[in-house]
């Protein structure tokens, strides 16, 4: 985690330097840009549905005031998208956000934002060539929202296929307990000695700075299926697992209570059964003991 007096100074649109530099220290160290690989597990996950029908255009000149439904005409298109929240306490690393510092310009403070992070995905178009951006790829961004008071989240707004985006909203549709793992690649900054000494699965401190490129790498969704098993607790000597059947009914009938009801008596009564067990062999090794001495 980030003190929360560093402070860093902007050397160039890709390196961040500490700004007060220890006089034991021949350089400053620094937090370089590049893609980062993040996962993001997502709870609260919304379609949402934007049907659209009449548009208006701009009257600048003042051309249509009287009559002004000519400037109504129609724009009939239906778009949807998903939106969703990140689970930050599955969630393995942490973004913070670079802010400037008072006056000076090249000196900035590192902020974790109090809200939440979001995530928005949209269908698009690969986007054309160009002096910035590989020809086919789908655009996406990161941000900081704290415009609007009490507002204070981290957006990531990303576009992916059509089919795609149809793909999951009908896996949702069709089991609204799915659980959804979004696997990014986000333009950021990353401490040098992370880099050079960090474990690839150990928690990681990046941050962003202004609007961040960020593209969605791939979307893992999860169904559970059948019987699930949970791995035993460490008080729980005697099971090796406790089972979980997703699938058993919320009622049960006469005859499958009085089943259970008898499942848990023997259950009850195998700690009991096999510590008289285990006496009873205690009982045999001290006579033959005995008889032999």
């Amino acid at each position: 985690m980030f003190r929360s007096n560093t402070k860093l100074k902007k050397a160039s649109d890709s390196i961040f330097q500490e700004a007060d530099v220890p006089k034991d220290r021949s350089r400053p160290l620094e937090w370089r840009r590049s893609f980062n690989g993040l996962s993001l597990p997502l709870k609260n996950i919304e379609i949402i549905t934007q049907v659209n029908t009449h548009d208006k255009d701009w009257d600048i000149k003042g051309d249509f005031k009287d009559n002004p439904v000519k400037l109504i005409k129609p724009d009939i298109k239906t778009s949807f998208a998903i939106k969703a929240i990140v689970d930050e306490d599955q969630m393995r690393d942490t973004i913070y956000c670079a802010e400037q510092d008072g006056d000076d310009d090249d000196i900035f403070t590192l902020e974790r934002p109090r809200g939440e992070t979001q995530v928005i995905l949209k269908s698009g178009e690969p986007i054309k060539e160009s002096e910035k951006f590989p020809e086919g790829v789908f655009f996406g961004s990161c941000f900081r929202m704290n415009y609007d008071p009490g507002e204070d989240d981290i957006i990531f707004e990303m576009t992916i296929p059509e089919e795609q985006l149809n793909t999951i909203a009908s896996n949702l549709q069709s089991d609204p307990s799915s659980t959804i793992d979004l696997y990014v690649e986000l333009l950021s900054f990353s401490f040098e000695v992370d880099d050079s000494l960090r474990e690839h699965y150990h928690p990681r401190d990046i941050f962003i700075y202004d609007h961040s490129d960020a593209f969605v790498s791939s979307i893992g969704l999860a169904s559970k299926i059948g019987t699930h098993t949970i791995k035993k607790s460490e008080d729980d000597e005697e099971e090796e697992y406790q089972y979980d059947d997703i699938d058993e009914p919320k009622e049960l009938s006469p005859e499958q209570q009085s089943y259970r009801e008898l499942v848990q008596v023997l259950l009850h009564m195998q700690k009991p059964l096999n510590s008289i067990v285990f006496a009873i062999w205690v009982l045999v090794f001290i006579l033959g003991v005995s008889i032999f001495f």
